[in-house]
């Protein structure tokens, strides 16, 4: 059945407020009270995605991970919703600190573990310092060429969470490996062969490090 974008995102909203436990009578008041600022600043959305991290990716990483006509997006897998419940637990939960998965090519491993996650710690600044690791320098800059475009361009983003990102303000760093956020938040990506040790934010030292296809015979 068709349905517009607003009644798209609205059953999203409804579908994922079910998925985080809510029931059905509770779920429908929370949008009727929210009826006003559904997908505004700090409205029902916002709040919903700090509690889940695939709401975050299916609503305001909707361009990305939401099947569409103007779009490339694949439907999502289980080992995808598993990557993410991984993630959540281990960042605003009770699993392990460390994680580690090992999957074939073309499974989204990047946009899955690293892309999504990374613009969720920052958009709420769950995390002060995220670095990224990758095997290669060019590589690692993608990473921040396509969190950096994602928060200067992403409208669900700008108009749930105001700018967080802002390229022309020189108050603020914003690089191709280095984006500092007006919540004081950073993130930097470096290649497998710079070190990470002495690395600092102001007095923060990295609290979430991804490392991304990095040569490791396990990994191949």
């Amino acid at each position: 059945m068709f349905r517009s974008e607003d009644e798209q995102n609205k059953f999203l909203l409804y579908k994922y407020l079910l998925k985080v436990g809510f029931d059905e009578f509770t779920a429908e008041n929370m949008i009727l009270q929210h009826s006003s600022n559904l997908f505004g600043y700090k409205g029902l959305a916002y709040e919903l995605g700090r509690m889940s991290l695939e709401f975050f990716c299916m609503y305001f990483l909707q361009d990305t991970f939401l099947p569409k006509d103007d779009n490339a997006a694949a439907p999502i897998a289980d080992i995808h919703r598993e990557i993410w419940s991984d993630i959540q637990e281990s960042i605003i939960g009770n699993g392990e600190n460390q994680r580690g998965w090992i999957l074939p090519r073309g499974t989204g491993k990047s946009a899955f573990g690293n892309f999504a996650p990374t613009c969720w710690c920052h958009a709420y600044g769950i995390k002060k310092y995220t670095l990224i690791c990758s095997d290669i320098g060019s590589t690692a800059e993608k990473f921040i060429k396509d969190i950096k475009n994602t928060f200067l361009e992403n409208n669900y983003i700008k108009q749930a969470f105001g700018v967080l990102l802002n390229d022309k303000d020189k108050r603020y760093i914003c690089n191709s490996t280095q984006l500092e956020f007006t919540n004081k938040t950073f993130i930097e990506a470096i290649s497998s062969s710079s070190p990470m040790r002495g690395r600092k934010y102001g007095n923060n030292r990295p609290d979430l490090i991804i490392l991304d296809r990095l040569n490791c015979p396990l990994y191949q």
